[in-house]
C-alpha cells in the first residue's frame, strides 16, 4: 500500500521536514479512529439506532387497530343504510350518505395499506439493524485489523499532523485526531 504526502500530491513544494512513519502504525491509528468514531460509542450508537427507528416508524394519528375499527363501523353503517333504503324502497334518499361512507372507506383503506407497508419495511429494517448491531458487537470484542475497503468507505481524508498525531476526516464529515503509536 502506498501512502502519499498530500503536499506531494498537490504538486506543492517538497516536505523536507516530513517524518517517516511506519505503515503499520498509520494503519493502526486509522483503525483506532474508526473504532472510536463508530464502534465504541455506545451512547451515540443507541441514539443513532433510535433515530433510525423513529424515521422508519413515522408517527401516525391512527393506529392500525383504530383504522380497522373505523372501517368496521362504516361497513356496519353502510349495511344499515342499505337495509333502510330497501325497506323504504327509496332509490336516491341515501345517495349522499353512501358516497360519504364510500369515500371514508377508501381513505381508511389507503391509510391501512400505508401502515401495513410501513410495518413490512420496519420488519426488514429491524432485521438489518439487528445484523448491524451484531457486527458492531463483534468489533467491540476484538481489535479491528486494517481493512482497506472499510477505510475507503468510511474515511474521506487522512492528514498526518505530526509524527505523533493523525487527523482523520470521515465521509460523514466528522473528524477525529488520534495518536500514532510506533510500537503497534
Amino acid at each position: 500500500m502506498v501512502w502519499r504526502c498530500g503536499a506531494h500530491q498537490d504538486k506543492a513544494a517538497s516536505c523536507p521536514d516530513s517524518p517517516t512513519i511506519e505503515e503499520t502504525a498509520l494503519q493502526s491509528a486509522v483503525m483506532a479512529a474508526i473504532s472510536q468514531q463508530y464502534i465504541h460509542k455506545d451512547e451515540t450508537l443507541e441514539t443513532t439506532m433510535q433515530s433510525i427507528r423513529s424515521v422508519l416508524t413515522p408517527e401516525t394519528v391512527d393506529s392500525e387497530y383504530t383504522i380497522r375499527t373505523k372501517i368496521h363501523d362504516l361497513q356496519k353503517e353502510k349495511k344499515d343504510l342499505i337495509a333502510k333504503a330497501l325497506d323504504e324502497k327509496d332509490d336516491g334518499k341515501y345517495d349522499f350518505q353512501f358516497t360519504r361512507i364510500k369515500r371514508e372507506l377508501e381513505q381508511l383503506q389507503a391509510q391501512l395499506d400505508g401502515i401495513q407497508a410501513v410495518q413490512k419495511t420496519q420488519a426488514v429494517e429491524e432485521s438489518r439493524m439487528e445484523e448491524i448491531a451484531a457486527i458492531l458487537e463483534k468489533f467491540k470484542e476484538s481489535d479491528l485489523f486494517f481493512d482497506d475497503l472499510l477505510v475507503r468507505r468510511a474515511v474521506e481524508t487522512i492528514r498526518v499532523e505530526s509524527a505523533e498525531k493523525l487527523e482523520i476526516t470521515f465521509k460523514d464529515r466528522n473528524r477525529r485526531v488520534v495518536p500514532i503509536s510506533e510500537g503497534m
